[in-house]
């Protein structure tokens, strides 16, 4: 038996705090491990516990003595728990994971970033011949429903309980990880579909427990044994209190199912350590999910660790008055953890790890061989009934935890079943789509392609100057649904450009079944990706990295049948073209977009960097593949976007003159700022190539901001859509959707002008819009450097 470790750690002032109530402090640190606290009526108390954690203490302090002893031990196959608890905006977040998951120094990583590293340098620290994996989970507690963070349409996890798994959560999804980059991208992922909000003490407050859960197993192949060990990090929702936060309506609903879970872990606690010894005593788990899962972490067969976040301020004394009370309290709790090791076969046929059948039977001999008289059969069946190899006919809860085990397991490998089913019609439909469309333009094909002669397309001068590669997570014509529910009413930019270039629109690469022509280039581009690589959580899988390295295949594909004859020329490019030809990018838009919805501005704003890094890392790539001639366009105006004001512009202080919200245009311009830096840094390393740089930011915004000058009469507000003005826009209804909305049913219709409108879904603008802002990207008094001394035949324009 041994109690848990409970540590307690100040946070530095904030800069509210010290506006409203200066410097004053209620705490006075004696040594690391004790304090003297002073409460709102001058009274002291004195702390003491295994840690303290004062406001300059580092984060790898923190890891270190908490938290890195319990995650070694989960390694070598004993269960592990740490849990941050506290005060909204007392530092619980930030001590789990930093500013940012991602980006963030080595100083400031969290205690998830470092568990994560000190689990993989555990493994390659091993010895070789023990083969590991690790599976990573990702929950949280909404509203008193335990939700997957990396499959949302889970929203209402069940909560099983094994006598040979424990506690366990029914049908979670479990991703396999291999390196640390890896895990540290599924967690991103997950974090951002975490429930947050906005109070008076928290820019970003949780509005959910979230749990972290890490599976590690080890094949020991020589003992032939296998070791599992499973690690909780739990990071707690804030205890609030109205006044102070200043919630109503759904965050006031949120913030009180967030304290009744609080409450009932905290009569958890209390009867834990304050039951009579040696009686049986009820302890109530079953009275919130968040006790529910932390059954085995509180008092069982897990080693725990609670951290207590705390604000030092005079005006939050009460608060971590009652927060300190609440760590003295568990400090007191008994555990009795144990490494879980069984025999590979026994191990791998049930999924499980248990004591093995030897070790039963040589526990129950041992007792056999003191009881050698009458009663030994009476005996032997009482001992397997308490090792758990046979069930005692009289125990209902036995029988009932045995048919439960049954049916989960029936259930889940039902729902597998189903899930592959139904994903395979789809595929199977979508195939069945695509080569019907194939069939019908196969026809077609060399007409064109004649066509294509007569006009002078296969021209070789004209080919050098045009061939067309698009690399990028905007425009992806071949994926439009169709015309109630496109993401445009016609043309796109990119649809402007390519005839301005007396060029036919580039067929998809992914769209490639059948006879397509990519003699004039192709186009990689899918909507909704984005530059930072895709999630199984992201809207599209094929992210900028997917994109470079499918074109790496194409022009492995192209050599190859060139190599085989002429048979194919009509269809594919030549070898040459790939360095003459144009790869044109259209990025930044769906990568911040997306995130303002789970981040504050801040973090998006740390995470520029490491997205330009990865689109770097693509051109560079695309440069040593041959490509000489790149054409990069900045992101627009985020904060013009209805999608965004209808969401974020609530709060008329955030909306800038024209209507915009002022933040999210701000984010996009320091993007643009780097992304140009960017542009500027390779011109100045590939000197033997054309690098141009396109303000796209300022057509747009220029575009909203004298759109009646241009003919235009709604410069935010979207042309289709429903709810009516003035945004026009309800994100729960796409253009073309028909929907129940309180009762009613409700068709997000086309405007009956949509040349009068700037924006056309909410996100994507109209064709008259995209036509106005081609033109003015083909001026070229938008490019840095001008395009017109090495690109002249862009100038050639039809508007």
């Amino acid at each position: 038996m041994s109690n848990i470790t409970v540590c307690a750690r100040f946070r530095p002032l904030s800069s509210k705090e010290r506006s409203n109530h200066g410097d004053s402090v209620c705490i006075h640190g004696i040594d690391n491990e004790s304090f003297i606290f002073k409460d709102d009526k001058e009274e002291n108390f004195k702390f003491g516990f295994d840690r303290v954690f004062y406001e300059k203490s580092e984060q790898a302090e923190v890891f270190e003595f908490l938290a890195l002893p319990i995650v070694r031990d989960a390694f070598n196959g004993m269960n592990g728990t740490v849990i941050t608890y506290g005060q909204t905006g007392a530092g619980k977040t930030f001590s789990m994971e930093g500013p940012s998951i991602l980006a963030c120094d080595e100083q400031k990583k969290g205690l998830l970033q470092r568990t994560v590293d000190e689990l993989f340098d555990c493994m390659k620290s091993s010895d070789a011949s023990v083969k590991f994996t690790i599976k990573l989970s990702m929950v949280e507690i909404y509203m008193e429903k335990v939700r997957d963070l990396f499959d949302l349409s889970r929203d209402n996890i069940q909560i099983k309980e094994s006598r040979v798994q424990g506690i366990l959560l029914s049908g979670v999804t479990e991703i396999y990880v291999f390196n640390s980059a890896e895990a540290l991208q599924s967690l991103a992922s997950g974090i951002s579909n975490r429930a947050v909000g906005e109070t008076q003490m928290n820019m970003a407050s949780s509005r959910s427990h979230c749990i972290y859960i890490f599976t590690v197993q080890q094949e020991l192949t020589k003992e032939k044994r296998v070791k599992a060990g499973k690690l909780l990090l739990v990071d707690l929702a804030g205890s609030e209190k109205a006044e102070k936060t200043g919630a109503e309506g759904k965050v006031l609903e949120e913030a009180k199912t967030i304290n009744k879970s609080l409450s009932a872990l905290g009569n958890v606690i209390s009867a834990l350590t304050c039951g009579s010894p040696g009686k049986a005593f009820h302890i109530p788990y079953r009275d919130s999910k968040l006790t529910r899962i932390l059954q085995d972490a509180l008092g069982g067969n897990s080693r725990t660790a609670l951290l207590c976040c705390c604000s030092p301020s005079t005006s939050n004394s009460a608060e971590s008055l009652s927060t300190l009370r609440f760590g003295t309290r568990a400090k007191h709790i008994k555990a009795s953890p144990h490494a879980h090791c069984s025999k590979e076969s026994n191990a791998k046929k049930h999924g499980v790890y248990e004591a093995t059948k030897d070790e039963s039977m040589e526990r129950i001999l041992n007792k056999l061989r003191e009881r050698l008289d009458v009663e030994n059969v009476n005996l032997l069946e009482e001992l397997f009934i308490m090792e758990g190899i046979i069930l005692d006919p009289n125990s209902v809860e036995d029988l009932d935890l045995a048919f439960e085990d049954v049916t989960l397991q029936t259930i889940t490998s039902l729902q597998h079943m189903v899930e592959d089913l139904v994903r395979a019609v789809e595929e199977l439909k979508s195939e069945n789509k695509a080569l019907k469309t194939r069939i019908a333009a196969a026809g077609k094909i060399d007409a064109f392609h004649k066509e294509a002669g007569e006009n002078g397309y296969a021209n070789t001068g004209e080919l050098s100057a045009g061939l067309g590669f698009t690399l990028d997570p905007v425009y992806g014509r071949t994926h439009f649904k169709a015309s109630s529910g496109r993401f445009c009413d016609g043309r796109l930019i990119v649809d402007f450009l390519m005839d301005a270039m007396k060029l036919p629109f580039l067929n998809a690469y992914l769209d490639s079944i059948g006879l397509p022509s990519f003699q004039k280039g192709c186009n990689f581009a899918a909507a909704g990706s984005t530059i930072h690589q895709a999630t199984p959580t992201s809207v599209c899988p094929f992210s900028f990295d997917i994109q470079v390295n499918q074109f790496l295949h194409f022009k492995a594909r192209v050599v190859e049948l060139l190599a085989k004859g002429k048979r194919l020329d009509k269809y594919i490019p030549a070898v040459d073209y790939f360095s003459k030809g144009l790869y044109t990018f259209d990025i930044g838009q769906n990568d911040l977009a997306g995130a303002f919805y789970s981040k504050t501005i801040d973090q998006v704003l740390a995470s520029i960097p490491k997205i330009l890094e990865e689109f770097e890392t693509g051109l560079r790539r695309l440069y040593d593949e041959g490509a000489r001639n790149f054409w990069i366009h900045n992101t627009g105006p985020l904060g013009c976007l209805a999608q965004n004001v209808a969401k974020f512009g609530t709060d008329l202080s955030m909306l800038d003159e024209l209507g915009c919200v002022s933040g999210h245009n701000q984010a996009a311009k320091l993007f643009n700022l780097q992304l140009h830096a960017l542009c500027k840094k390779l011109q100045g390393d590939y000197t033997d190539s054309n690098i141009t740089y396109v303000d796209i930011y300022t057509i747009k915004y220029s575009l909203i901001a004298n759109y009646s000058r241009y003919g235009f009469e709604q410069p935010i507000m979207a042309c289709c859509g429903v709810g009516g003005a003035p945004l026009n826009y309800n994100s729960g209804i796409s253009c073309g959707q028909t929907k129940v909305i309180n009762g009613t049913s409700v068709t997000a219709k086309a405007c009956s002008d949509s040349t009068e409108y700037v924006n056309w879904d909410g996100i994507h603008y109209t064709e008259a819009a995209n036509q106005y802002v081609s033109t003015q990207i083909l001026t070229g008094k938008y490019s840095d450097p001008p395009f017109a001394d090495k690109m002249p035949f862009l100038l050639d324009l039809k508007f």
